[in-house]
């Protein structure tokens, strides 16, 4: 097809995907033993190393560095969370790289979460979303991703607009609508509840698996408190809209 987005479409997309999902190697040097005593990462400070020069690697021990440079003075935990999600996201991994993950997250969750920078909560989630061992992980994995994607490229694209994150755009009166795509109906900003029940959706899956709650509801929370992504901006604009409306009845 001569209009898709993306030239080749999902074949290509696809591609794409799979190309960078060639196994690790010399995980066996890198990661403990399945069995073994997680509790002491949380008091190891990470060491900064040198990042490899090849940028792209196979090569675990290669993209510890990596890592280890992006995490120096955090805990170690930290550091093996991000190795596994690395093998996790790659072709065939190995149980032990499976095991150590849910290990880690079931026996440490809340611990693991509350100095985690966002990005490896996203990247968390995703690895959920993954291999997730219940639905509800799964589900709550995808949607977690998908709502923490969608904020990074909306926003990202906004701060073209040279518009604060904070600042809403102007209620315009009688000014031309334009049409949505594929036709959907346009947010109501009198009654609409489509942001609240994304939200309330996601906390009840949250509270449906002790595994993934302190990531899920440590995410959910942010969104519930960030004043610059667009929940924040809708119930203002709802607000703003509800205060004209009165000022206008007087």
């Amino acid at each position: 097809m001569d209009d898709q987005i993306y030239p080749g479409g999902f074949l290509a997309l696809l591609k794409r995907f799979d190309a960078r999902r060639a196994p690790f190697t010399n995980w066996q040097d890198v990661l403990p033993a399945a069995d073994a005593d997680l509790t002491p990462l949380f008091d190891k400070v990470v060491s900064e190393r040198t990042p490899s020069p090849a940028g792209k690697t196979r090569d675990l021990l290669e993209k510890r560095n990596d890592f280890s440079a992006q995490l120096a003075g955090q805990n170690e935990a930290l550091l093996l969370n991000a190795l596994l999600i690395a093998i996790l996201r790659r072709d065939a991994p190995p149980d032990r790289a499976v095991t150590l993950f849910f290990r880690l997250w079931s026996e440490h969750g809340h611990r693991l979460v509350k100095d985690m920078p966002v990005r490896w909560m996203v990247s968390s989630a995703t690895t959920f979303a993954d291999h997730g061992q219940t639905g509800d992980q799964r589900a709550c994995g995808m949607g977690l991703s998908g709502l923490f994607d969608t904020i990074k490229l909306y926003e990202s694209e906004r701060c073209y607009s040279g518009i604060s994150g904070r600042k809403l755009f102007k209620l315009q009166r009688g000014e031309k609508r334009h049409s949505m795509p594929f036709g959907v109906a346009r947010y109501s900003f009198k009654g609409g509840d489509l942001d609240q029940n994304m939200l309330a959706r996601l906390w009840l899956l949250s509270e449906a698996d002790p595994v993934i709650a302190p990531l899920a509801q440590a995410m959910l929370r942010m969104v519930m408190t960030e004043t610059r992504t667009v929940f924040s901006r809708v119930q203002r604009m709802k607000d703003a809209r509800a205060e004209r409306r009165a000022q206008d009845k007087t």
